[in-house]
């Protein structure tokens, strides 16, 4: 999670034998930090301190055995009374320190309760905040997992997030390579992304990859990876993880689903394909010896049995009709749709030549509205619209002429075209049914039909990303409504 270097020689603190924190968060801070620190017991015994302390108080941990030994006497006890009520949040302590060459300064001093040990840093009074401690407690207290890694790219400390998150005891974590923790195959990613922020192209970096854990299973996470400029030469890096680990399951789990339906969906529609193709030829067969039959032997037979090969005939072709619509509605289902812009004006036009024979035998009216031009599938948009005004001509009044009237209605970023008719309309209880696959709303010997045509019309808009619904009421023919992306306006030159 950070590069690997070659490794340094030890600190000046080490080196000086001062008590150096060793590989944690607090050492990283406390020997670099030019602000007074100190570590202090629950009593204000002096357990560690930094060199700044030592060169603004001309003392070190070796030289006093407790803190308030060098603060003036009016503030030495209520320093320990401080001490004994601090809690988890920081405080601040203002106070005169009393210097062994005479004279008395004031300093500000926040301090932080941690593992019952008080951490401290000071400044004097009327400089900026002390930013330190507080990044300590944030630090400790945060919910996300968080690290500090050295410029070797070894870990020097963790939070308890971060422990609880990969379930490694703290100290087999302290130490080692952070690379070591993220699963082999995001190591790559991470190793380029290292490149990068040594070379200085970036600030920073964030990867979504998996960590392991103690137990050897692995954990989604956001790994995001930053330089900490602690005033010197070397470069540390904090790195935080937010676990996703829900988040990337549930995300495998639906887009596996979506595959699966995807192939389901494909499996069913080439099972519809075939079985319709394979249908077509014996229903094929059996309509045309039942229509041989009724030219060449009808007379041959009763009232009864001239009935029965009627309706035989009609079975059959009704059945060929049937396999015909499951073909088209299969072939709507399957296959990416292709957008083009589409002038419905024309397509209109060759829905009335497609249906030229049926118009002219009904003497049906079809009247438009200039139609716009829509994104659309030029083929569906000849289905949708021939379905739409043949249902019209198909339930018209036996004793009127049928009157189809297409209109447009701008709706922002959509136009709405309504098809109306005066035909038998449709009761209330209907509106939805009748978008049904195979539901019909009237007898057969009355109306032909297989009830695919106005299902076929709803998967064509809804492909569309539209949607279609009809205005109706029984005696007053009906109104059918369906919306269509518009074409985008060119640009101006």
């Amino acid at each position: 999670m950070a590069p690997d270097l070659p490794p340094s020689g030890p600190s000046d603190a080490q080196a000086q034998g001062q008590g150096a924190p060793g590989n944690s968060l607090d050492g990283l801070f406390f020997e670099h930090n030019p602000q007074p620190c100190v570590v202090l017991s629950p009593k204000g015994r002096l357990l560690r301190s930094n060199r700044a302390f030592g060169q603004a108080f001309n003392a070190s941990g070796t030289d006093v055995r407790t803190f308030h030994e060098l603060l003036d006497p009016d503030t030495a006890a209520a320093f320990l009374r401080f001490a004994a009520a601090l809690q988890d949040a920081p405080a601040n302590f203002v106070h005169g320190f009393a210097h062994p060459d005479g004279g008395t300064r004031r300093w500000s001093w926040i301090f932080f309760l941690h593992e019952r040990k008080l951490h401290g840093r000071a400044k004097p009074v009327g400089a900026l905040p002390e930013g330190s401690i507080l990044f300590k407690a944030l630090f400790d207290s945060a919910a996300i997992g968080i690290a500090v890694l050295d410029p070797r790219g070894r870990i020097a400390d963790v939070n308890d997030a971060f422990v609880q998150l990969l379930g490694h005891p703290k100290s087999s974590l302290l130490g080692g390579r952070g690379i070591d923790l993220v699963h082999r195959q995001d190591r790559s990613r991470v190793r380029e992304q290292e490149r990068q922020l040594m070379r200085r192209q970036k600030d920073r970096y964030a990867l979504e990859l998996q960590l392991r854990k103690a137990n050897r299973r692995r954990v989604w996470v956001v790994l995001t990876v930053s330089p900490i400029d602690l005033g010197t030469n070397q470069r540390y890096f904090l790195a935080t993880v937010e676990n996703i680990h829900q988040r990337v399951k549930a995300e495998q789990h639906l887009q596996d689903r979506a595959e699966e339906l995807a192939r389901s969906n494909a499996e069913l529609q080439r099972f519809a394909v075939m079985a319709s193709h394979d249908l077509q030829q014996p229903i094929r067969t059996v309509s045309n010896f039942m229509q041989l039959l009724e030219r060449s032997h009808l007379d041959q037979l009763d009232r009864n049995g001239q009935d029965l090969v009627r309706q035989a005939v009609l079975g059959a072709k009704r059945m060929q009709y049937m396999i015909r619509d499951m073909l088209d509605y299969s072939r709507i289902q399957s296959g990416e749709l292709q957008l083009e812009p589409v002038n419905l004006n024309e397509v209109l036009e060759a829905v009335n030549r497609n249906l030229q024979q049926v118009l002219e035998q009904r003497q049906a009216q079809v009247l438009n509205e200039l139609l716009p031009t829509v994104m659309a599938n030029h083929t569906q948009m000849v289905q949708l619209f021939q379905n739409l005004v043949e249902n019209a001509v198909k339930f018209s009044k036996p004793d009127q002429t049928p009157e189809i009237i297409l209109r447009s209605a701008d709706e922002g970023k959509r136009v709405r075209i309504s098809v109306e008719d005066n035909g038998v309309g449709i009761e209330k209880q209907a509106k939805e049914a009748i978008f049904s696959l195979f539901h019909r709303l009237h007898q057969i010997e009355h109306v032909e039909g297989t009830g695919v045509g106005l299902a076929l019309c709803q998967r064509i808009v809804l492909n569309h990303g539209g949607k279609i619904w009809v205005d109706s009421e029984p005696g007053q023919g009906a109104t059918f409504h369906f919306t269509l992306a518009k074409q985008p306006a060119r640009p101006k030159a």
